[in-house]
This record gives C-alpha cells, sequence and structure tokens, in this order.
C-alpha cells in the first residue's frame, strides 16, 4: 500500500438507512465524540494498541486534541497502521505517552482518511515502527475477526481512553449497503476514534468498526472497518501480536 496521500471528502449528508431511523441517525452524529483538548494529560500505555489515546498535532506542530486508538492493520507491503476517527485525522504528527507519563513517542502520520458530515467518519495512521505493537484490546483482550453483519440482537462494546470499556444494545443496525452502526452507549470528547466490538463467547473480540461519538439521547455511532479494509487494502492484526516480555493479564492503565 505504500504511504498514500491523505484523502479527506467532507460534506454531502449522505442516509441510506430507513426513513424511520433517518432523525436518529443524524442527531448521534452530531453528538461526535470530538477530539479532547489537551489537558488532562493522555494516559501512558506500553504498546501501540487498540483503546490507547493519542495526541494528534497539525502541520505546524499544534496540538489538534487526543483521539483514540482503534485496531490495528497490516499493508500489502507489510507497513503497520492503526486506525481511529476521521474528524481525529490532521497533517501532522501523532504521539503517544510511552510507558510514563509526559514521555511522547512520534507513533507516524495520517495515511487515509475520510470525514462526511454523517457517516463514514474512519481513519489511518501509517506507524513508524518505533513503538512496539499489542493488537489485543487495550493489551488484554484478543482479536480475532472481523464482521459487518451485526444485528439488533447484538450488544457492541467500545474502548475510549476517557470512558474506558462501554457496551450496549444495538439500536440501529447496518442495512445493506450501509457502513455505520448505532448501539446504546454514550462517549466523552477524547473517545473518538476508539475500537468497537461484539465480545463472543470465549471472551475474544471481533471487530465492528471505529467509534464516531455518542451521547445519552442517542446511543454511540461508529463506521463499520470491513468495508475500509478492503477500500484501502489493509488486513485485520489478528494474529497474535504482544510484546516481550507479555504483558500481564488484565493490564488497564486507567482504570
Amino acid at each position: 500500500m505504500g504511504a498514500p496521500a491523505v484523502m479527506r471528502i467532507r460534506g454531502g449528508i449522505m442516509f441510506r438507512r430507513a426513513h424511520a431511523y433517518a432523525a436518529i441517525a443524524a442527531t448521534a452524529a452530531i453528538a461526535f465524540a470530538a477530539p479532547a483538548a489537551a489537558s488532562p494529560p493522555v494516559t501512558p500505555n506500553p504498546a501501540i494498541t487498540p483503546g490507547a489515546g493519542v495526541s494528534i498535532h497539525d502541520a505546524t506542530g499544534d496540538g489538534g486534541g487526543a483521539c483514540t486508538l482503534g485496531f490495528l492493520a497490516t499493508g500489502t507491503d507489510g507497513s503497520h497502521y492503526a486506525f481511529t476517527a476521521g474528524h481525529c485525522a490532521h497533517d501532522g504528527n501523532v504521539l503517544m505517552p510511552y510507558q510514563t507519563q509526559g514521555n511522547y513517542q512520534h507513533i507516524g502520520q495520517f495515511a487515509q482518511s475520510v470525514h462526511e458530515s454523517t457517516w463514514p467518519d474512519i481513519a489511518a495512521i501509517r506507524l513508524d515502527g518505533t513503538l512496539p505493537l499489542d493488537n489485543r484490546v487495550l493489551s488484554r483482550r484478543p482479536v480475532t475477526g472481523v464482521t459487518s453483519a451485526i444485528s439488533a440482537n447484538d450488544t457492541l462494546c467500545f474502548y475510549g481512553m476517557r470512558s474506558g470499556r462501554q457496551c450496549g444494545e444495538v439500536i440501529v443496525p447496518p442495512s445493506p449497503g450501509d457502513d455505520s452502526v448505532t448501539f446504546s452507549s454514550t462517549a466523552v470528547p477524547g473517545d473518538s476514534g476508539a475500537p468497537v466490538y461484539r465480545i463472543e463467547k470465549d471472551g475474544t473480540a471481533t471487530a465492528v468498526g471505529i467509534l464516531k461519538g455518542g451521547d445519552d439521547n442517542w446511543g454511540a455511532s461508529a463506521t463499520l472497518i470491513q468495508p475500509f479494509l478492503k477500500k484501502w487494502d489493509l488486513t485485520l492484526d489478528t494474529t497474535p501480536r504482544v510484546p516481550t516480555p507479555a504483558l500481564p493479564v488484565g493490564y488497564q492503565p486507567s482504570r
């Protein structure tokens, strides 16, 4: 895949849902979890992992706020990527506090980004390989697959840098050709980009999407990740990728 130029698509409200869901979808899109301001500081992590907080900068080097990393993926050339929300994308560097508070390390730059006024809202960061990778959700829950086949009977979870793990029942499942899902949960600024997943009976996670945001009234919304893995020629990382020595089971830096 190489290092493609950043692609942004803005504007153009597109509803593919039934008319009965249109008002819900529009309102949920407005209530996105914007990048958090620089304070409070981003919690450090021992690896680049889904659920970790990152600091986003623009081309001038100014901080553009903080967002959450989504799932990890690999390009056809072997380069590594991390997903996040499209509205988090800027033209500068992405940094993560590594192991200790304030020890910010450069981890990469945005390679792909789509941010429409409703959906989709998703981006891929090309990682520079300087820090270890752990493709488990917050270094503890293995990711074993990806799906867009979500029903109203499913419960979805996300792990945000501010809210931790939040779960809720699906409110609006994807319709054919749709690229979003809405579920009963609440997100706050900084949670944008969090991995959205379904917990399976064996405790593993199946990747579903990337969090856009949400509130108490309309639930949380996410962009499905599977269509963009295909579009951007990426493969979701499901083969165990755990730093050596392995992190303790249940490791959670913030809660």
